[in-house]
């Protein structure tokens, strides 16, 4: 085992031996050339300044400068530190072109110990970097010399690596206005440069603080990772086969920049669509949290910056996208698009243009395609344009109306939609509000119960066109309670989004048959735009109304036709003519929100109505002391009534008042307390069922008390003049004239109870005055003692005239009449007479 293993340990020991000779030479061979190296050091640094300073065409000044062996190793450093050079243009400026707190020239260790210089990497660490672009197309920033003759020096610059670490760099186009803040907290340049021409690839991460032009922000503190390969000759610098990550957004970079002319493409593919919505400046997107969307995204982009100008041009396809607009209400599933952007000729915002075409998009309930633009990013018109179908709930969430309480049915049909705003912002903050709109609609099953109205539409159908705030309406339909409507005509402010104004309707109504109870259900009051949203919804109208079949509570009529409008808040029917209760009738109505109640003024004409039909659909007008079973005949009557309903719109009887002209033909009057009471000149039988040809005279109602003017009844039983009023509480107050010979006549010649107070003489036929008064119940007949003393003075002044006639020479030849005394055995009258 000794022998054998005589020879290894032999082995080992040269290997050891050899080994050791090898460092010791390399350490004293490095050690040589350290010591050389510091030994030099002051002469390689005036030489590497001096070689620097060939091919710099700026003052670069440098707080120290220091040998680095171990940095970069193997490589020898130079450690410029605190290095300061000022921006090449304007030469008289002392603007600050960068700064570095340390600078590393790396070099070939052996190369330098041989005095040969070559440069193999910078490495730049915290500094600030200002380029800029002049108006004039001159840059601050070229600050190497292009020209010069660098062929006799010992400076060899092939840089395989430059490193920015912890760099702000600051670029300001000056015609373009575009400024540019980025931070590369990792920036390396690998490459060479030679004779004025650089060659390297770029690796960045960092971030952009800020990307500002004509005055917009764009990419606020946004994270970026870069891969680019550039040339550098001349004033050229060009961009290949680069790769940008921003925020997400991983695009293919190619690019040049050549003296002002800077031109930049971008693009990529499946490009998340929220990360570029998140994006968006504050400007044209000023609350990112109300949109939410996803999918993704093709971009083609071209950047080009020339004769103090930026244009942009961007293509883009979307597929399989999300979109919800919160506070619209717009939500869109399955969404595809192809977008274009273009600033303009002149590269301004007020020129730019963004189209999005062949929209393609679910929605909620159903279907959306369309166009849409927008021009000037200044002051933006934006314009859109497709069909829909949709369920009439969502199309009235999307347009922003809020007077409704609940829709149904589908809505289907075109749109175009225009508007003008004063910023980009305010498209998201003011929506669709004050729109231009355009388009047909068809509303099919469809249902609308109005906000705080009463008005509830069921079976609604509708065929529209609209131009601007107002409808066309070329077919409407709907129910209401049990009445019908069908509408033509045009709405108007009916489409303005948002907080809707006072819509007018100026219609042409039909309905087969229609309920005024349904009418009165809705709380139509107007003109209070600015009203509290928990008060009714408000409207105006004006429309001509034809209707087959019309009632109210008991009262019925038929072929309704007249105009309604609205006059502020009351409620106006004019020209009103129907027929009803056997005959035609004429009116004119005011219906006027008064507080909590109503006032309801009306005038008209009825002509050959049915009385008992009449009394009965009316509910005897509200009174008891004449009904549909008193009264019969065929009627004229001129009227003015005004009378108050309350809230629950039952008539506020106090308050009636009325002015009534009317004629009465072919008439009866059957079991009418009154004329019962006249039992003393005739038989009861025949007062409970009176017959009269005409009767004619004038009623007014006040204070719930009918007043009749004097008027001569003729009759089948008396002739009579009556006068008087009746209360509605059937309090009466009655003065009466009854003709003797009617009280004489074959119908009472039996009745001795007439001698008490009838006596004969020759005078004209006289007349008995008689006051009926008290409840209509119990009713007091007396001598009515006022109209005697009227009846005495009358005499008196025929006695008058005789004499007078006498006296003038003329004859009365009339033959002499019997003379009448009465006599009244009661007591006296105390009551007063109203």
């Amino acid at each position: 085992m000794s022998e054998q293993g005589a020879p290894k340990r032999k082995i080992l020991k040269r290997i050891v031996r050899w080994t050791v000779s090898v460092l010791l030479t390399v350490i004293v061979l490095l050690g040589i050339a350290f010591a050389y190296l510091y030994t030099n050091q002051e002469k390689l640094r005036g030489a590497l300044v001096s070689e620097v300073n060939e091919y710099l065409d700026t003052d670069l000044k440098v707080g120290s400068i220091e040998l680095d062996f171990f940095s970069r190793f193997p490589d020898v450093s130079f450690r410029f530190s605190e290095v300061f050079c000022k921006e090449v243009y304007p030469t008289t400026s002392e603007d600050t072109l960068f700064y570095f707190q340390n600078v590393y020239f790396e070099f070939n260790l052996w190369k330098l110990i041989q005095s040969e210089y070559e440069l193999k990497g910078i490495a730049f660490d915290e500094g600030n970097v200002e380029l800029r672009i002049y108006r004039t197309g001159r840059d601050n920033f070229h600050f190497w010399k292009e020209s010069a003759d660098t062929s006799e020096n010992a400076l060899n610059i092939a840089l395989e690596d430059v490193h920015f670490n912890n760099t702000r760099i600051y670029f300001y186009d000056q015609g373009a206005k575009v400024e540019t803040i980025l931070q590369a907290s990792d920036l390396r340049l690998k490459g060479g440069l030679t004779s004025g021409e650089f060659a390297s690839s770029l690796t960045w991460r960092g971030a952009i603080r800020s990307l500002t032009t004509e005055e917009v922000e764009y990419l606020p503190n946004r994270k970026i990772a870069a891969q680019l390969n550039f040339r550098s000759t001349g004033d050229s610098t060009f961009i290949e086969d680069g790769q940008i990550e921003l925020e997400g957004l991983a695009m293919n970079a190619n690019g040049y920049i050549s003296g002002s002319t800077n031109h930049w493409e971008l693009t990529g593919q499946s490009l998340p669509l929220a990360r570029f919505i998140s994006m968006l400046p504050k400007q044209f997107l000023p609350d990112k949290s109300l949109v939410d969307a996803d999918g993704t995204f093709a971009l083609d982009m071209q950047i080009h910056i020339e004769d103090k100008q930026a244009f942009i041009s961007a293509d883009t396809r979307v597929s399989g996208g999300r979109l919800d607009l919160k506070k619209s209400g717009l939500h869109l599933s399955g969404m595809s698009f192809d977008g274009h952007f273009d600033n303009g000729e002149r590269g301004r915002l007020e020129d730019a243009i963004l189209r999005i075409e062949r929209i393609s998009a679910r929605t909620k309930t159903g279907e959306l395609s369309g166009n849409l633009s927008i021009r000037n990013f200044t002051s933006p018109t934006v314009s859109t344009n497709g069909n829909l179908n949709l369920d009439f709930e969502e199309a009235l969430t999307l347009a922003g109306t809020n007077f409704w309480e609940s829709a149904s049915g589908t809505l289907s049909g075109s749109f175009d939609i225009r508007k003008r705003y004063s910023s980009f912002g305010d498209i998201q903050a003011d929506g669709l509000q004050g729109a231009y709109l355009k388009g047909s609609m068809n509303l099919t099953e469809g249902s609308l119960k109005v906000r705080n109205s009463g008005l509830d539409m069921a079976n609604l159908s509708a065929a529209l066109t609209f131009a601007g705030a107002n409808i066309e309406v070329e077919n409407l339909a709907f129910e209401s309670g049990s009445s019908d409507f069908k509408a033509r005509g045009t709405i108007e402010n009916a489409l303005v989004f948002g907080e809707t104004p006072m819509p007018t309707f100026r219609m042409s109504l039909h309905s087969d048959h229609l309920n005024l109870e349904d009418i009165f259900a809705w709380e139509l009051n107007h003109r209070e735009e600015s009203a509290p949203k928990e008060e009714p919804f408000r409207f105006d109208f004006n429309v001509a109304l034809t209707v087959d079949e019309f009632e109210h509570k008991t009262f019925s009529a038929t072929k309704l036709a007249g105009q309604f409008y609205s006059q502020g808040k009351d409620i106006i029917g004019n020209n009103l003519r129907f027929a009803a209760a056997g005959g035609n009738v004429k009116s004119n109505f005011r219906w006027h929100p008064e507080g909590s109640n109503f006032l309801l003024t009306t005038n008209g004409s009825l002509v050959n109505v049915d009385i008992t039909d009449l009394f009965t659909q009316f509910e005897n007008f509200g009174q008891q002391s004449l009904t549909a079973d008193n009264i019969y005949g065929k009627a004229d009557v001129d009227y003015a009534v005004s009378i108050y309903f309350n809230e629950d719109m039952k008539p506020v009887i106090p308050s009636l008042k009325s002015e009534t002209d009317f004629k009465i033909r072919n008439g009866r009057l059957v079991n009418y307390k009154p004329l019962e009471s006249l039992s003393r000149f005739a038989d009861v039988s025949e007062l409970r069922d009176v017959h009269f040809e005409t009767l004619e005279n004038h009623l007014s109602i006040n204070n719930e008390n009918i007043h009749i003017p004097g008027m001569t009844v003729k009759s089948s039983v008396l002739e009579l003049w009556v006068e008087g009023d009746h209360s509605f509480a059937n309090d009466i107050d009655y003065s009466l004239k009854l003709k003797l010979l009617d009280a004489l006549g074959t119908r009472r010649r039996t009745n001795d109870e007439l001698s008490e107070f009838i006596q004969e003489s020759t005078r004209e036929q006289p007349q008995i005055p008689v006051r009926i008064y008290g409840t209509l119940d119990n009713p007091s007949i007396t001598l009515d003692r006022s109209l005697l003393q009227q009846g005495i003075q009358d005499e008196w002044r025929a006695e008058g005239q005789e004499l007078r006639d006498l006296l003038n020479g003329k004859e009365d030849n009339a033959e002499p009449e019997p003379e009448y005394i009465f006599e009244w055995n009661d007591t006296r009258d105390t009551t007063k007479r109203r």
